[in-house]
């Protein structure tokens, strides 16, 4: 089965799975943007699927008008088509080009809110390019409930899971010892009860808002780690000092096995974001085994955080509640440890490979209907 997919750009969690994916049908990937520099990781051409960035002209950091989209629809043969979202210029006319050649395509969505803000017109232009697509693939009830806003037949949305870890993370997680837990503490000066949150310096990811919280949370003998981009890190010192904040500790971006041991070692993981349509950080916690406290604004809450399962949800205009549920998770030892339990069972099958079975299984209905 040949695959066309047109994403954004590459990333560390997009290029594994499409490492994966490509070993189960022929894929080719078409990026709009070339990948940030980071270096932390390096994208490669080499793995199971084929890349082609696509050239155009570009405005700022987005690609405004791309050219050769015609060409890769026109020219290969392809079974499957499949799109991420349709916001993009490289979307519509992707769109634009499937539905003059009468050609299927699916739209898969990495989340998404219905925006009640949005104006009649802008709402039916894009609905005019999702309600178009065969199938649809959706991570979780809020994504269906933007695609739905749009007009997507909902009986054609297929489920899956966009998910932080492969299956090799957890049968190959090296069990924290004790040693190693000190050891972390005490190179980065953090106190026996962690609070940690990888988060950008963002209004949209509600930083201010972190460390209000921190502020009403007022816990004894713990720290806040908060993991984000160093540029940011002389504002956000800044942002510390005027709130009299203490125990606060800052790190850049770290590689990702460390990230991973920090959250491991840390009570919870809180993202107060104001908007998020998934919410990889939550994910990524409890994919590690580590409760979380998150806003109602973040698409992944919606299906993997529920209140004293999984976590606590709050209202990112009550902060004190936050703070409350910081020391809920310190005083309540029982409720915690049920919690670690149900997120390491809900958990273990959330995984990239499940991800790529669903992808499979929809790839398989397209072809289908476009044999028809």
């Amino acid at each position: 089965m040949k695959v066309f997919l047109l994403a954004d750009r590459p990333n560390r969690n997009g290029v594994e799975f499409w490492n994966l994916l490509g070993k189960q049908c022929d894929l080719t990937v078409a990026f709009e943007r070339y990948p940030e520099e980071n270096k932390l990781w390096e994208f490669s051409t080499v793995g199971n699927f084929k890349s082609v960035f696509l050239q155009g002209i570009s405005y700022g950091k987005k690609l405004n008008v791309p050219f050769g989209i015609g060409k890769l629809v026109n020219e290969n043969a392809y079974d499957v088509f499949v799109l991420e979202d349709c916001i993009t210029s490289a979307q519509k006319a992707s769109i634009k080009e499937l539905i003059f050649n009468r050609k299927k395509f699916l739209l898969a969505c990495e989340g998404g809110f219905p925006n009640p803000n949005e104006s009649d017109i802008a709402k039916r232009a894009k609905a005019s390019y999702i309600k178009n697509a065969c199938l649809y693939l959706s991570c979780g009830s809020a994504c269906d409930a933007y695609l739905g806003s749009y007009g997507a037949d909902m009986n054609k949305i297929i489920r899956y899971d966009y998910a932080a870890f492969s299956e090799k993370d957890y049968t190959q997680a090296t069990p924290m010892t004790e040693a190693r837990e000190q050891g972390l503490k005490r190179r980065y000066r953090l106190k026996d009860n962690i609070f940690i949150s990888t988060i950008h310096f963002s209004e949209k990811q509600g930083i201010d808002l972190l460390l209000e919280m921190w502020k009403f949370a007022g816990i004894q003998n713990a720290s806040l780690l908060i993991i984000s981009d160093a540029k940011a890190q002389k504002k956000l010192s800044k942002m510390v000092r005027s709130l009299a904040l203490n125990d606060v500790v800052m790190l850049d971006y770290q590689p990702l096995e460390l990230t991973r041991e920090l959250i491991r070692i840390s009570r919870a993981f809180i993202y107060p974001a104001r908007h998020d349509v998934w919410g990889m950080p939550v994910v990524e916690a409890l994919s590690c085994g580590v409760p979380v406290i998150s806003s109602y604004s973040t698409g992944a809450v919606h299906d993997l955080v529920i209140n004293n399962k999984t976590g606590f949800v709050r209202s990112i205009n009550e902060p004190i509640s936050w703070g409350e549920g910081m020391r809920e998770m310190l005083n309540r030892d029982i409720l915690y440890n049920k919690m670690k339990k149900e997120i390491i069972h809900s958990m273990r099958t959330f995984t990239i490979e499940s991800r790529v079975k669903s992808y499979i299984d929809a790839f398989r209905q397209c072809a289908i209907m476009q044999n028809k």
